[in-house]
């Protein structure tokens, strides 16, 4: 009798011939734990089995695959690298978006979208439904060599755009003009309705949708903040927070219960969501203006940056009212600040040349690193995992620091000839991008362990964004040349896929959450909604 031992040696489960339904459902259980191995490690176990009848490995092998393909650990795996913020998609949502949008958009994607919409139909009942359709879509984008771009909405305004994003799951958007608007527009049976329009007496400086979908809150140079709740399928005004100067920066928790709002008056309002309303929860001073205010995704901390020269680190308390836990100095404006993934490590960008890297160990912050440049920093940024950290200068280089023996040690520095406007790590930490004002994007890469430049982009005017898809696998830029570029990778190589115009500026170019669409915003006073398709 052929005997393999699996999963705890401790048990002695076997695989025989004949054997039970029972115990090959307990086989089956104890691959579970062996699939989710490095494969290294699984490897080994093979390589240890008590026979090595060919004809055993294979059943084992058939058990493996069919497992694979029951829970879509590769899918679940996708996911999570493309998400790492999120603990699970919301699935409800994801299936509404499918039937709305994504499933017409997939069939007319290319001459094989049929087939895969046939696929995608029967596995609506899986609990993983969400996972499989983000991995399918990023398939068959990441084949199509060339995009063609279908302009499939316009949402146009009186003035010049300022911002446009989604919501995060792709069932609203919201623009924001200079004429001191914003318009948030559902996506209802394929096409974009006009559901809301908020004013305000000045510009307003800031959108934003909560994680959940269900508020929305604009800040203005007037002063004020305003709260929508979206209920039933309507948008209701439901708070308004008041400042005596402009509000510069609204952020949600990544739970969406908290909200805080700074302003250039040197305060902060924390609010509450308690029983469906909006309470003032706690105030924040600072002796100048504040410039923003971030959560950590824990929730559990949050810090604002000032002209005072200061950033303050803020922790919820069991009476949940928030306690300032350590104000850290800078000789120069704190401009801005960044959490780690796990909440763990903090980094501020200050125009004093430092960047600052703070460490909580046993509650208590301390001090970790000091990174320079030879001028102001303008942003600091981790990478998705926590591994590396961006910072982008006036001094036109961004340096990628790495986590090497308890301290950030520099790993690259990438150089500009002039402003450096933005460094995005790609999701899964693959790739770095930096935009700037010499009209050129740069592409890193991550290769063995060092960062090595792959490409860079070109445009005839300054580029003032450039972001990842959500799998890391494409690339838009926005320029004041009038168009966006989209780039992908292409058997390995970054190349251009795409390109697309507006009438004036483009401020800023963006994916939708599947990466089926692009959404730019032009100071053409339009935003446009461009479809992807392959040629």
């Amino acid at each position: 009798m052929n005997t393999i031992v699996v999963g705890n040696p401790k048990s002695k489960h076997t695989i025989m011939s004949g054997e039970s339904a029972e115990v090959k459902e307990k086989i089956y259980m104890d691959l579970n734990v062996i699939v989710c191995l490095p494969r290294e490690l699984i490897v080994k176990i093979i390589s240890k089995v008590d026979t090595r009848s060919l004809s055993i490995i294979r059943t084992v092998d058939c058990y493996w695959q069919q497992l694979i393909d029951d829970n879509h650990l590769k899918a679940r795996v996708f996911y999570s690298d493309c998400h790492p913020r999120v603990d699970k998609p919301n699935r409800q949502k994801v299936v509404d978006r499918y039937h709305s949008s994504t499933r017409q958009w997939i069939k007319t994607f290319s001459d094989k979208g049929a087939k895969l919409v046939e696929k995608l139909d029967m596995m609506l009942g899986s609990k993983f439904f969400p996972e499989r359709l983000f991995l399918s879509i990023a398939k068959i984008l990441v084949k199509a060599e060339i995009f063609l771009c279908k302009e499939s909405t316009t949402i146009s305004h009186l003035d010049k755009l300022i911002d446009a994003s989604f919501s995060h799951y792709g069932s609203h958007l919201v623009t924001v003009s200079c004429d001191g608007i914003a318009k948030i527009h559902e996506l209802v049976d394929e096409k974009w309705q006009e559901k809301a329009i908020i004013r305000h007496d000045k510009g307003i400086s800031c959108a934003k949708f909560s994680p959940d979908e269900n508020h929305f809150v604009t800040s203005s140079n007037d002063g004020s903040v305003q709260i929508w709740e979206l209920v039933g399928r309507q948008w209701q005004q439901k708070t308004i927070i008041q400042y005596s100067d402009n509000v510069s920066s609204v952020s949600f928790s990544l739970n969406g219960k908290y909200l805080i709002t700074t302003s250039k008056d040197t305060t902060a309002k924390i609010h509450e969501l308690v029983d469906g309303k909006w309470q003032e929860n706690t105030i924040i001073e600072h002796s100048g203006g504040i410039i923003r205010a971030k959560f950590s995704p824990t929730g559990n901390h949050l810090v604002t940056t000032s002209y005072d020269k200061t950033a303050q680190i803020w922790e919820l308390a069991d009476d949940k009212k928030w306690q300032r836990k350590i104000v850290i100095q800078h000789s120069n404006w704190v401009v801005d600040a960044c959490f780690s993934p796990n909440g763990n490590y903090l980094a501020t960008a200050s125009f004093d040349k430092s960047a600052q890297v703070w460490r909580l160990v046993k509650k208590q912050w301390q001090p970790n690193t000091i990174l320079y440049h030879s001028k102001g920093i303008l942003a600091a940024n981790f990478s998705p995992n926590g591994n590396h950290l961006v910072t982008a200068s006036s001094d036109k280089t961004a340096k990628i620091w790495g986590f090497v023996d308890g301290q950030w040690k520099k790993k690259a520095i990438i150089k500009h000839d002039r402003w450096i406007n933005c460094a995005n790590f790609s999701p899964d930490e693959n790739h770095l991008v930096t935009a700037s004002n010499d009209t050129t994007a740069q592409i890193w890469g991550l290769v063995h362990g060092q960062w090595k430049k792959k490409v860079i982009i070109e445009h005839n005017g300054i580029i003032e964004s450039a972001n990842f898809s959500l799998d890391g696998n494409h690339l838009v830029t926005a320029s004041y040349d009038k168009t966006a570029q989209i780039w992908g990778l292409v058997r390995g190589q970054w190349e251009k896929k795409g390109i697309i115009t507006h009438d004036d500026w483009i401020r800023c170019a963006s994916f939708s959450l599947d990466g089926t669409h692009i959404l730019t915003t032009s100071c053409d006073k339009t935003t446009k909604i461009w479809a992807l398709k392959s040629q």
